[in-house]
């Protein structure tokens, strides 16, 4: 946990703040925005946005942008708003609609060359604009899923900085990144973010490895009734959830893959 903690600190000193109003503006006819209209409280030229068919069309100091969009309503709004902090405005565009998630094609701008370009960031679902972030939560199948993006000034754009994944209603997947890389995942008590643990409850709980395929391969190693493992990793497939775990012994450690019903979580401890 303390590599884990001094991780998210470095992530953090590292990040840019975002901020500014948010203002979402109806896009069923062809509209012009300017700084103040809306209003918007960040800087803008000139902009039309339209909607034609399977596309919506941006046309802005020049330049056209062209935004396949898959499906969505007569009623949807464009977002408008300084999400960057840097006294720009940026722009999240309408681009799918299902009963749970609204999604986006994220636009930055980008000072230097003075233009709007589409984000690394891709397509953001109901997104959240925080202080120094963009939360973009979505349900995908039964599991709801939270990205959030954090805007780099190096960048000139925002960068994936953490990942969640709900796996019930006490734990959650966890995996921070920073501008350049990803550090591995660990499974979180959600009440309190620390690193989950847990006890072997079968005599012999067979470990297995998982292939590119996320196909899971049983191996010679077991673990024992009553060994005491970390959690950090969650696979659900058709048969079985597996956990990944790492079990400390004689100050080695041994990882591989567990059944879930072989293990038994142990409760949160409060700090």
């Amino acid at each position: 946990m303390r590599s884990n903690a001094i991780y998210l600190t470095l992530l953090m000193m590292c990040v840019e703040p975002a901020f500014g109003d948010i203002s979402y503006i109806p896009i069923s006819e062809d509209i012009k925005i300017n700084t103040g209209d809306f209003g918007i409280g960040c800087d803008m030229e000139e902009t039309l946005i339209s909607r034609a068919g399977k596309d919506i069309f941006i046309a802005t100091g020049g330049i056209n942008i062209s935004i396949p969009i898959d499906i969505v309503g007569e009623d949807a709004d464009v977002i408008v708003g300084d999400m960057s902090g840097n006294g720009h405005c940026d722009l999240a565009v309408p681009y799918g609609k299902s009963d749970v998630n609204e999604s986006y094609t994220l636009f930055v701008y980008d000072m230097p060359h003075e233009k709007f370009k589409k984000s690394n960031a891709g397509i953001i679902s109901n997104p959240d604009f925080k202080e120094n972030k963009i939360i973009s939560s979505y349900r995908d199948a039964a599991q709801w899923h939270e990205d959030s993006f954090c805007y780099s000034k190096s960048l000139v754009d925002f960068f994936l900085c953490s990942q969640k994944k709900n796996i019930d209603n006490s734990l959650e997947w966890l995996r921070l990144c920073s501008e350049d890389l990803c550090a591995s995942s660990t499974i979180i008590y959600k009440a309190s973010s620390i690193q989950a643990s847990a006890v072997v409850t079968a005599d012999r709980a067979k470990l297995h490895d998982i292939t590119n395929d996320n196909i899971l391969k049983e191996r010679k190693g077991y673990l024992v009734k009553g060994d005491k493992v970390m959690l950090i990793d969650f696979l659900q497939t058709y048969e079985d959830a597996y956990y990944k775990v790492n079990y400390f012994n004689n100050k080695m450690i041994t990882t591989g893959w567990v059944k879930g019903a072989q293990l038994v979580v142990n409760p949160v401890k409060e700090k």
